[in-house]
């Protein structure tokens, strides 16, 4: 900076020697001789260009982002000045002196008004994007803005792990960043920065997972490893994505939380989603068949070559489980998708098509466009649903009815996969929890 500084007094002393050149020659000339109105004129333009100069250069000392720009436009200025009142002085002297030299001066050559600061703006400086400090304040809102994009994604439908986490887990950084940010949302406190901190897998990791694993899961032999797309991932994940609403939501109908936590667990397995973001199906073949005649087709016509999908009683040999449920799904939308789409349970909770009006949705189409979309949809689905079939009373209150919420909720056959055993079992792990 010292020699920007030094080049540019170099420039002022430059121009201050210009400037009092030209005085001195119009004083003198004033006194011997008589000067025409246009070299007047230029001569007063060359006054009026310098004291720009000279006071572009004082204001923009301080100011040296412009740096090696502005002098050297400010130099190739002071060039054309300095030739140009060269030329002025030799008219002025000639005058006096009584030597005719009006074809050397002539037309004297105009000089553009422009500033050193105009010359390196148009020519040699980029455009710059002013940046405004930031207040505190907003520095607080931007950081929040930034946390609530992170927590978003930690917690969409596609959220995953490339790899393990914890015990002998692969531990890759955003990973393990990840399943951090996830065991906060049950009462952990990892830092997520800084990054070096973050990335650690150590045995407060590996415990952490392990309580989790116990508490929510059941476990009674946790490994303290998070796998990818295994059960603890999928628990973690799918608990956190509705745990922000679950305290209100059952208060709201006046239920405990471990009862809808419960509900998650047996019905989705603790996640309503596959890996790739589509809510997980069940397709019902039994129930294919009676929509079917609900739409005026007969399913026994449609049967042949569709047995896999068209049946009169429930039986599960049918069931592939997963994203294999869709292939299904596709086929019988090819007969009816209105009716293929009522004969599929969705979501976290496994609402049936069928029952898109109970569950607050005026058609089939919007409640299955709900139930791609993770959290409150999810959870005022399944509320309205127990509300409106009279189901919510049976696990309202100290004394629950495992048997009839699950006959109503999972139909006659619920016996036969344990359903209501497993409910309750679910509802005594998640209530011992500080939910």
């Amino acid at each position: 900076m010292s020699e920007e500084l030094a080049e540019i007094e170099k420039l002022e002393q430059e121009v201050k020697k210009l400037k009092d050149t030209l005085k001195y020659y119009s004083k003198l000339y004033a006194e011997d001789g008589v000067i025409d109105d246009t070299e007047q004129k230029k001569m007063d333009a060359m006054n009026a260009i310098i004291d720009k100069i000279e006071v572009s250069i004082a204001a923009k000392v301080k100011e040296l982002s412009f740096g090696e720009k502005i002098i050297h436009a400010a130099s190739n200025i002071v060039e054309d000045v300095v030739d140009v009142v060269e030329d002025v002085v030799h008219a002025i002297k000639d005058k006096i002196t009584g030597e005719d030299h009006k074809d050397h001066v002539g037309e004297m050559p105009e000089v553009e008004e422009k500033t050193p600061v105009e010359e390196a703006s148009k020519e040699e400086t980029p455009k710059e994007e002013e940046k405004k400090d930031e207040t505190p304040e907003e520095e607080e809102k931007e950081e929040d803005k930034e946390e609530e994009k992170k927590e978003e994604k930690a917690l969409s439908t596609t959220s995953k792990i490339s790899g393990s986490v914890g015990h002998k887990g692969k531990n890759n950084p955003e990973d393990v960043i990840l399943v951090k940010r996830l065991l906060n949302k049950y009462g952990n406190k990892f830092a997520l920065e800084p990054q070096e901190e973050a990335v650690v897998a150590d045995s407060k990791l590996t415990d952490a997972i392990k309580k989790f694993q116990k508490d929510y899961r059941g476990s009674t032999n946790p490994d303290g490893r998070v796998d990818v797309n295994g059960g603890t991932w999928n628990t973690l994940l799918g608990i956190a994505r509705i745990k922000g609403d679950l305290l209100k939501v059952a208060k709201e109908y006046g239920v405990e939380p471990a009862v809808i936590l419960a509900i998650q667990a047996i019905e989705s397995g603790g996640n309503g989603f596959l890996s790739d973001g589509r809510p997980k199906i069940l397709f019902e073949g039994h129930i294919f068949w009676s929509q079917l005649k609900k739409a005026g087709k007969d399913p026994a016509a449609l049967q042949k070559g569709n047995e896999n999908i068209i049946y009169p009683k429930w039986v599960k040999t049918h069931y592939v489980g997963g994203a294999g449920e869709y292939d299904r799904l596709e086929k019988a939308k090819k007969i009816d998708k209105l009716a293929a789409l009522k004969s599929a349970s969705w979501g976290e909770f496994q609402i049936m098509g069928f029952n898109h009006s109970v569950a607050g949705y005026g058609d089939v189409e919007s409640f299955v466009t709900a139930m791609h979309e993770a959290g409150s949809n999810q959870l005022g689905g399944l509320m309205s649903y127990l509300k409106g079939n009279n189901l919510i009373r049976h696990v309202q209150g100290d004394k629950k009815d495992w048997a009839a919420l699950a006959k109503g909720y999972n139909g006659p056959a619920y016996a036969e996969n344990k359903y209501d055993i497993k409910l309750a079992a679910a509802y005594e792990r998640y209530a011992k929890l500080n939910l």
